[in-house]
């Protein structure tokens, strides 16, 4: 017999955003952070001082960002750096 099977509750997916604002002392601060909403993001840098200025959702790495390493000469060499023999 067939039972279906709950899929476990991971709560409020987490974006990652940068963020541009100044501190208490009028110097410029940037950083990223990790929420669940550009509310969140704001009320933390409140809580530490921040007055922000620019909040942006921080794009995620597609499969064009996640291309395979290549030499200079332009051949795959992921199997060199899965064996641990070159640095991504």
């Amino acid at each position: 017999m067939a039972t279906a099977v709950a899929a476990k509750d991971k709560g409020p997916k987490e974006i990652n955003f940068q963020w541009e604002g100044k501190d208490k002392a009028g110097k410029a601060v940037r950083g990223d952070l990790r929420a669940t909403g550009e509310n969140v993001v704001k009320a933390t840098l409140r809580r530490q001082g921040v007055m922000v200025t620019k909040i942006k959702k921080q794009k995620m790495g597609g499969a064009q960002a996640r291309q395979e390493p290549r030499d200079p000469q332009g051949r795959d060499v992921s199997w060199a750096c899965a064996r641990g023999r070159l640095r991504r």
